[in-house]
Formats: C-alpha cells, structure tokens, sequence
C-alpha cells in the first residue's frame, strides 16, 4: 500500500472564491470543482484544493482530497477587494472585482511564497479562472498548468457598469494573457470555445456537469416538511442561483414581474441571489442557503424551475440541476446558455418576462406538454454525469 501511495502524483488545484464553496457546493464553479476533485481522487491522485481567505483552514473531504484556505493576500487587499465585491452586488459594477483578481497576486509576498512551495510539490496545476495565470506562471515556469476558463471574463465582468470600453479592453487582454500561459485552455460551452477560437486561441469544451442524472427519488423530508410546510406541486415554481449579479436581477424580476401576476402560485428563490431581492410579494419564498438534501425536496415539490437570466457566458449548472430532476423550465435563451435545448422540447424558451405567467398558465392544463418537457428534460440531462463528461480532463495529467 505504501509504494501505492508514493506512486500516486500530485494535483493543486488553485480556486479563487474560498473553499466553502467547494465543499458545500453551493455555487456552479463550486460544484465544478468539487466534482473535478473527486474525480480525480477516484483515479489515484492525490488532490489538493487551495483558495483564498482570511481566516486559513483546512478540510479533509470524505471523497478523498484535501481543501485549504490560505491567506495569500495582505489585509489591504482582503480590504480592497470586499469593498468591490461589495460595489458589484449593489451596482452590477464588476470590473474592479475582475481587475483586483488580477493583480493582488503579483502585489502579494505571501501569495508567491505560499504558492512556490505548495506548488513545487504538484505534478500537475489546474487553475480554475485566469486571474491568478501570471503569477503561478512565474511561479512555476516549467510545470504543465491546466487552465479551466469557467465564463469569457471580459463579458461578464467588462460590459457593466460606467467605464465599459476600457473595462471590456482591460480584462479581455488579461484574460487572453492568461489563455496564451497555459498549457490547455478548458472552456465550459460550445458558444465560449468559438468565442476564444475566432480570436485566435484553441480550448477543448468541458461542459459543466453533476453529480447523478438520477437525484434520490425519494429525499428525506420530514424535517423539510416540519421547516417549510407542504403546498400544492402543480402551483409552484423554483429559482436557485449564487450572488453573481445576473442571478441577483433574476431574483428581482421573479417578484417584481412574474410572482405579481400569478397570486395563487408559491415561488421559491434560493441561494445567495435572495440578496438582491429589495421586495418580495407573500407569494415569494426566500430560502437563502440550504442543505442539498432541503434542495433536492424542493426540486421533488415543485413543478416548474423559472430562469430568468438575461447575461452571461458559460453554461448554466441551474438549469441542467433542473434538466436532471425532470422539472418544466421555462427560461430566458441566456439561461440555456452552453445547452443545446429545444423550446417546446426540453424547456420553454421566453425573452419577454411578462409573458411567463401566461406560459405557466397556459401549461396548468396541458399535461401532454409537461410530461413530454420532463421526459426529454431527464432524457437530455443524462449526458452531463461528471464521470462522463471529465475524462478529457485525462488527456492533460497522463
């Protein structure tokens, strides 16, 4: 056993939004990398996922692989950027959030030096995001660095807010730095992979995945049931998103425009995006965080999931959560973003927000369109098992 684990080579996986966020998979990137982690620990690697945060901890997941904050950056710059972070959740304003992602590494002793010996222990890297690609560069000159380009950075985070010209310019030639460092670009859609390819830069498409086409069919729910009481399936509706700004404005357009017009039907919005909400009509739920076993009971009460997302690159993990538990999504062509989906098919596809009451209403009596949607929802979703979808990652840490 012990010349088995001398034999076992050794991948770091760099993270930029904290470790919670892998370990309770509670935002698309997390579950990502959580997934990825757990993969490759299956196939006897020894994995170490390692973020940022000012408080340093580690986790020992019970998958197998190892979780580590550590303080990478000096208390100016935990300063600074939570006063972005700030900035982008009121304003939609991201770009300094973006550009200090950037740039602290390469302003932080303690990053370099964290980094260089957790680092020279690693057979492979995988940097999940651009942002900290120059520095680990550096760093690191001569390991192979596997970059995982969750979204096309320039448009979620350049094309918002005052100054979008020169944020849209700033970011695009850091991130396209960052591409042409690597020695494999991952990318998470077809849209993004043409996106780098008309620009000259070769990705191969790593779709966002799960964990089971098969959710439990049956989740535990007497707690949930003594915590959010019971209510008729056919009348109810669910939006899970983290607190990226479009996901805030969505929450917002759920109770300002489509949960007035539909008094006898029960939304409920979960996740970080509840902080977007200024007010909420009674028949709005605002769960906040929960448990994944809370989230797969709603996913089990509910009969519709409303993705009404109007920006974005990438693909949505929400709505192949929402393809695998069988659910009638009716979505904005954003919301779909990275999935093939055909409206009337799979999901219904609507830009114009205030028609989704009507398409909900309109669904209530025709049971052959809703049982056709929740079949070939369940019969698309089954191409987005991780094990399935991450053995490309193979062809970079042979």
């Amino acid at each position: 056993i012990k010349s088995l684990e001398m034999k076992k080579k050794k991948i770091t996986i760099l993270f930029p939004w904290g470790i919670d966020c892998i370990q309770d998979k509670n935002n698309g990137a997390g579950l990502r990398v959580s997934l990825l982690a757990k993969f490759l620990a299956a196939r006897n690697y020894e994995v170490h996922c390692v973020s940022v945060g000012w408080v340093e901890k580690s986790i020992e997941n019970e998958n197998g692989f190892k979780l580590s904050n550590k303080r990478l950056f000096a208390g100016w710059g935990y300063a600074l950027y939570g006063l972005s972070v700030k900035l982008a959740a009121l304003t939609k304003w991201v770009f300094p959030m973006g550009l200090l992602q950037f740039i602290l590494p390469g302003l932080s002793p303690n990053f370099t030096k964290i980094c260089k010996k957790l680092l020279s222990e690693s057979d492979y890297i995988f940097l999940e995001y651009p942002f900290w690609m120059k520095t680990i560069r550096q760093i690191v000159p001569d390991k192979p660095i596997i970059l995982t380009d969750h979204d096309q950075l320039w448009v979620s985070m350049g094309t918002t807010g005052i100054f979008r010209g020169v944020a849209k310019r700033t970011i695009k030639k850091l991130e396209l730095e960052a591409m042409s460092l690597a020695d494999h670009t991952i990318v998470t859609s077809g849209e993004d992979e043409k996106a780098f390819r008309d620009l000259g830069y070769a990705t191969t498409v790593i779709p966002n995945s799960i964990e089971s086409v098969s959710p439990p069919a049956h989740p535990d729910k007497s707690a949930f049931v003594e915590k959010w009481g019971t209510w008729n399936k056919e009348k109810s509706a669910l939006f899970v998103g983290g607190g990226w700004y479009p996901n805030l404005y969505a929450a917002r357009v759920i109770c300002e425009t489509i949960a007035p017009e539909m008094k006898d039907f029960r939304f409920f919005i979960i996740g970080r995006c509840c902080e977007g909400i200024i007010r909420a009509p009674d028949n709005v739920i605002q769960t906040g965080m929960i448990s994944n076993n809370e989230l797969n009971c709603f996913y089990e009460s509910v009969e519709y999931a409303v993705i009404p997302i109007s920006h974005g690159t990438g693909s949505s993990l929400k709505t192949v959560e929402a393809l695998s538990h069988g659910k009638v999504i009716i979505s904005t062509r954003k919301g779909v973003r990275g999935l093939d989906l055909e409206s009337g098919t799979h999901a219904v596809i609507e830009e114009d927000f205030s028609n989704y009451s009507k398409i909900m209403t309109q669904l209530e009596s025709d049971i052959e369109t809703k049982t056709r949607i929740k079949t070939e929802s369940k019969r698309f979703a089954e191409k987005f098992n991780y094990k399935r979808s991450y053995i490309k990652y193979m062809d970079y840490c042979k």
